[in-house]
């Protein structure tokens, strides 16, 4: 199954096999699930959060963070893998490839299969369908306008799933819809939720 894991708090569902290349090329730990940009000035490496009064503070090892809770500091048991920015891009720009593959494939299916009809716009910005053509994010911004039989709500990235909201699909459809979802979750090592 999936790894979720977060880039300076943004959460993605990457697939295992992209994971464990990460980790057997050194780049992370396998315990890694938060991953950070380490500044020029900063040590890379994993890095413990500790709190106290409201204040927060990072420490490089588990021997520093039990001498601090000693002294009133609470383990948030928050890790972050800090990683060169160069290394940090890499990763990222890995995920978003592998996004963008997994969004063109739903995209197609669902055109091919009939569920999507759009006047104008499109579903890359991650906006709901609207009817009205006067709207401010229609007109400026791109979001879709729908045409007749339109059956997608909003395709996006939601905490890591791919998600895909729907409306006024027949029982047919829906358990088509399913059986796309539970092939979309294997085929790409992801966690797809088609609502």
């Amino acid at each position: 199954m999936s790894k979720t894991i977060s880039f300076s708090g943004w959460v993605s569902q990457i697939p295992n096999a992209m994971f464990n290349k990460w980790v057997k090329n050194g780049w992370i730990t396998k315990e890694t699930t938060h991953i950070g940009c380490a500044d020029k000035n900063e040590t890379q490496g994993t890095k413990y959060r500790l709190s106290k009064d409201g204040d927060w503070k990072w420490v490089p090892s588990k021997s520093m963070v039990r001498r601090l809770t000693h002294e009133g500091w609470t383990d948030d048991e928050y890790t972050i893998q800090l990683v060169k920015e160069e290394l940090y891009e890499k990763m990222r720009n890995e995920t978003k490839k592998w996004y963008n593959s997994v969004f063109a494939y739903v995209k197609k299916w669902l055109n091919d299969n009939n569920f999507i009809h759009l006047k104008s716009g499109s579903f890359d910005g991650g906006f709901c369908v609207e009817s009205n053509p006067n709207l401010e994010h229609i007109k400026n911004w791109g979001a879709p306008l729908a045409d007749e039989g339109n059956k997608v709500i909003q395709i996006k990235e939601k905490f890591g799933r791919i998600v895909v909201y729907f409306s006024s699909t027949t029982p047919e459809e829906t358990k088509k819809i399913e059986e796309f979802e539970k092939h979309v979750s294997k085929k790409f090592d992801c966690c797809a939720d088609f609502l």
